[in-house]
């Protein structure tokens, strides 16, 4: 192994580390204000798995146990809209009625601890705009590195178009050469 790749498993041990304990320090500050308002002590360690933690969170915004049902949904419909298109409208629905659930319950929980409810907006706002961000910027950086990749292995791809488009047409052949085949022996059979 060289240095280099020691130094880049190194990094991201270190990197992971911090994450690890950030996430862990996220919790810990959810179950201690879930303690000052009172959530039963038995359901405070969900705190520390992630998508059940809006179970402790619904819990201390006093909502109706039924909205805890989109954020457990919501991973759900990402994977079947990552292999179905047919899901994508469910995954934006999910992700709005997300967004919706999550800003009433910061904005009741700010509430209980006598703070301005326009905290919960003005951070999501912040989030919003981090995100969209970050999304164009590697869409960017993709479709910058796909057409350098394209421009270099030019001949190569189309070689390799070519040859996935004869595969294809050999493969039609051969279906509607069996279909034929079919044909002939029941007008054979039949007579």
């Amino acid at each position: 192994m060289a240095i280099w790749d020691i130094f880049v498993i190194l990094v991201s041990l270190v990197f992971l580390a911090f994450f690890i304990a950030l996430y862990i320090y996220y919790c810990n500050r959810i179950v201690k204000m879930a303690r000052e308002l009172g959530v039963n002590k038995d359901h405070l360690w969900l705190a520390y798995i992630p998508i059940v933690q809006g179970f402790v969170l619904c819990k201390m915004a006093g909502s109706n146990m039924w909205t805890f049902i989109i954020p457990v949904t919501f991973p759900f419909w990402i994977l079947l809209s990552e292999f179905f298109s047919v899901f994508y409208g469910f995954y934006l629905i999910t992700i709005i009625s997300f967004g919706v659930v999550s800003l009433i319950w910061g904005w009741k929980i700010c509430k209980k601890f006598n703070y301005s409810g326009w905290w919960t907006i003005i951070f999501s706002i912040w989030v919003l705009f981090m995100e969209t961000n970050t999304e164009q910027k590697a869409d960017k950086d993709k479709e910058k590195k796909e057409i350098e990749y394209y421009a270099k292995h030019k001949e190569t791809i189309e070689k390799q178009d070519n040859k996935e488009f004869l595969q294809f047409l050999k493969i039609i052949g051969l279906v509607i050469g069996l279909i034929l085949l079919v044909l002939l022996v029941r007008i054979f059979l039949l007579r």
